[in-house]
């Protein structure tokens, strides 16, 4: 399998096309984060490999430590990814939302909803929260989640309150709110768009929702970050 060396990437098993497509958005995204004018400051970390997976393709090559898995938007068996030794995944065709989060990391405001790393945290709750987080605009319920994870209900209510406190549908709410404050704190989209990216067809149950967590509507928050936002 041939490895192509991306920045801080090794990609193995992608077509020219889609190369040609990731390697554009890491670069977006790196000139985004600024990390080129940091690499004279601090040494490089190893890179991260990145293998393309075809739906019934097998890897055909020894795994490093927490390689990331590229596969098709149509979900695979994510517990069976985590057991062959992937630490994560990324779907294509590409997001570049989706990679800044998984890839460049996208904190969540106050540390609310989080996607789940911890060793500590069940494999199934954290493939059930990369499946909430990857449909993160969808109508997901309870039953139609437990059984994608092959579980039920009641086990999964446990698992989920056990990890984070709450049940896998109030995750959903706070995840898509911290997704949303990031978008408001980075982006000039509009809070319409915003609302309608994570799931929410009204504003003002957006804003009901997002005011529950953040005790401020996502207008007040746009302003206040915008407010103290430093000058470069």
């Amino acid at each position: 399998m041939e490895i192509t060396s991306l920045r801080r990437f090794l990609v193995a098993g992608l077509s020219e096309s889609r190369m040609r497509e990731l390697r554009k958005i890491l670069r977006e995204l790196d000139d985004a984060s600024g990390v080129s004018a940091r690499k004279s400051n601090a040494a490089e970390k190893d890179p991260v490999l990145l293998v393309a997976l075809d739906q019934d393709a097998a890897v055909g090559m020894p795994l490093s430590s927490g390689p990331i898995a590229i596969v098709p938007r149509t979900l695979p068996d994510v517990d069976n990814l985590l057991r062959r030794g992937f630490a994560d995944y990324i779907t294509y065709p590409f997001s570049a939302l989706e990679i800044q989060r998984r890839l460049f990391g996208m904190p969540s405001e106050s540390g609310r909803a989080d996607m789940p790393t911890a060793l500590g945290v069940p494999s199934m709750v954290r493939s059930a929260c990369r499946f909430l987080e990857v449909n993160i605009a969808g109508t997901v319920g309870v039953e139609e989640l437990a059984s994608r994870m092959r579980t039920n209900r009641n086990t999964l209510n446990k698992a989920f309150n056990q990890a984070f406190g709450v049940g896998p549908i109030t995750w959903l709410r706070q995840r898509r709110c911290a997704v949303a404050a990031q978008l408001l704190r980075e982006g000039s989209e509009s809070i319409l768009n915003i609302a309608l990216t994570v799931g929410y067809e009204d504003p003002n149950n957006f804003s009901t929702a997002f005011r529950k967590i953040y005790d401020q509507c996502p207008m007040e928050f746009r302003k206040k970050f915008k407010t103290h936002k430093p000058v470069e």
